[in-house]
Formats: C-alpha cells, sequence, structure tokens
C-alpha cells in the first residue's frame, strides 16, 4: 500500500512495474508524463490502482497488464488529460484473460490522434467491467 503525492516521469522505458503479487493498493494523486515514457504503468502481479490526475504529454501506453489479478483486478484514472503532442498515446493493453475492472474519464486534445487499438483487451469480455468515458472535440472516443 503506497500513496504519491505529485509525480513527475520523462524520458523512460517504464514509469512504474510491479511484479510483485503484494503491490496491491497505490494511490497517486497527479502523475505527469512527459517526452519519452513508452509505457506508463507495467503489471506482471498485483493491482488495484487509482490516479487521480493523470496528465499524458507523450506517445505513450498507459496500462500494460500482463496477468491480471483476481485478488486486486481494479484500475482507476479520476481524469485522464492527453495533450495534442500525444499522438499515438494508447490506454490499455491487456491481452491475458482474468477479471478486470476499469474506470477512466478524462479529456483529449482537440488535435491528437488516438493510437491503434487504443483500448485492446482479451476476447472473454463477461470478466471485464470497462467504464470508459474519454471525449475528444465534444464527442466520446468509441473502443
Amino acid at each position: 500500500n503506497c500513496r504519491f503525492g505529485k509525480v513527475f516521469i520523462q524520458n523512460t522505458n517504464r514509469g512504474f512495474w510491479f511484479n510483485n503479487t503484494q503491490a496491491n493498493s497505490w494511490h497517486i494523486e497527479d502523475l505527469f508524463i512527459a517526452f519519452d515514457c513508452d509505457v506508463v504503468l507495467e503489471v506482471d502481479q498485483g493491482g488495484d490502482f487509482i490516479i487521480d490526475d493523470l496528465h499524458l504529454n507523450a506517445r505513450a501506453l498507459v496500462f500494460k497488464i500482463n496477468r491480471r489479478n483476481s485478488h486486486s483486478p481494479s484500475y482507476k484514472i479520476g481524469f485522464l488529460n492527453v495533450d495534442n503532442n500525444s499522438n499515438g498515446w494508447r490506454l490499455i493493453e491487456s491481452p491475458n484473460p482474468g477479471p478486470l475492472m476499469l474506470k477512466v474519464w478524462g479529456n483529449v486534445g482537440k488535435t491528437v490522434a488516438a493510437g491503434p487499438d487504443w483500448v485492446r483487451l482479451d476476447a472473454t469480455r463477461d470478466a471485464v467491467v470497462a467504464d470508459i468515458h474519454v471525449m475528444q472535440n465534444g464527442r466520446l472516443l468509441s473502443w
């Protein structure tokens, strides 16, 4: 269990990487991602992550969830702000089966384009609860 205030990440392959089943209940109040960052949060084990405000100013994948944990399957971004410099950004890649609860609300810059498959989940949608409300130019982005 950890709680962070303001976190600024730039010029890295991965912002956070979790490979421990005890890596649960993480809370980040303000997360700023700038310039070259390939993956913001990569999870091999663990879960239950809350990010109150995520400011994305990089072409990055926000969540890369390699293995889902049935004891801590939730991921939440209270508000996602994607800057116009973030062309090719993606929200989540989680190709393996298992339970997942994802809640993201946010806004995307007027001219930024999301990458292909900006929401990529496995085929077993019955184990996935996704509440994604990301708007661009007054319209909800479809996934």
